[in-house]
């Protein structure tokens, strides 16, 4: 399979995203995010937000991260096999789902 891109993440976990899973779960369902591919390396290695734990599966990471001057969150989901991850699939959206529960940047409280 061809890489798009490969990355690490702030807690030093590889994440790379494959151009078919790109074509087939991005661009397939929303074509008008062609060209987005560094804002979700972006998302990956600098996530505005945070990271959340996704509320449906355990092996999957969510990235949050708004691109200037977007006001929309970028979400990006990966999923992971230890501490390598492969990117699922990018949306747009207001906030984040209810249940995912944050894991990252850790609380100091």
């Amino acid at each position: 399979m061809a890489i798009l891109f490969k990355t690490t993440d702030p807690r030093g976990f590889t994440v790379t995203c494959f151009e078919e899973r790109w074509q087939a779960h991005v661009l397939d369902q929303r074509p008008w995010m062609a060209g987005w591919e560094s804002l979700v390396q972006k998302a990956i290695e600098n996530p505005t937000l945070g990271i959340f734990k996704d509320a449906q599966f355990p092996n999957r990471d969510v990235y949050y991260y708004i691109p200037s001057p977007r006001t929309r969150y970028l979400k990006v989901i990966v999923q992971f096999d230890g501490d390598e991850g492969v990117v699922v699939t990018a949306i747009p959206t207001n906030s984040p789902k209810d249940g995912e529960v944050w894991i990252w940047p850790p609380s100091s409280h």
